[in-house]
């Protein structure tokens, strides 16, 4: 589910080709518990440990390290997180997600609405295509230079057929990047 997760982010970022007019962030924040894009995966386990961030190693992978906080939640943005996720491309830090799981879509969406709010507050959002039915919202701030933030709202099924609301909030420097796929 995770790596559908990761490919549909992906996917939001092409849809800037879609000839849309794009409102441009002049910085985009690259400092996430202490360590900033470019660090290496060890300084990256090393500062999350110390936030009370652990590796879940059966959901992770080498370019993909997902975080579940020793608590209940992780708390960043004054907000709470169940999943972090750290992605990397050559052993750089390069991609974080913080995601939020609901059973009750009208919690979800209220949820969404402050987190919205917060970032419409620090960066030029705008509101993107979804590429797939499942995702209600979507929408992205980015930089001149490769860096942006996403959030986007969607839907999924899990293995025991029960529907789930996903919050993604989403931030990137892509100058960190070994390709141009993302």
């Amino acid at each position: 589910m995770l790596k559908r997760i990761l490919f549909i982010i992906a996917l939001s970022l092409c849809a800037f080709s879609y000839g849309q007019e794009i409102v441009y962030s002049e910085n985009i924040q690259n400092t996430f518990f202490g360590v900033k894009f470019g660090s290496s995966k060890e300084e990256v386990i090393n500062a999350f440990e110390k936030k009370e961030l652990y590796i879940n190693k059966t959901s992770s992978s080498i370019e993909n390290l997902n975080f579940l906080p020793k608590n209940q939640y992780c708390t960043f943005g004054k907000k709470d997180w169940d999943v972090v996720s750290a992605i990397f491309s050559n052993n750089k830090f390069h991609q974080i997600i913080f995601m939020r799981f609901f059973s009750n879509k009208e919690m979800a969406i209220k949820y969404f609405a402050t987190v919205f709010a917060d970032l419409s507050s620090i960066y030029n959002m705008n509101n993107m295509p979804a590429e797939h039915s499942n995702i209600y919202v979507n929408y992205t701030a980015i930089t001149n230079d490769r860096k942006g933030v996403g959030l986007y709202l969607s839907e999924e099924q899990n293995s025991n057929k029960e529907t789930w609301f996903y919050i993604s909030l989403f931030y990137y420097d892509n100058n960190f990047t070994v390709s141009d796929e993302f």
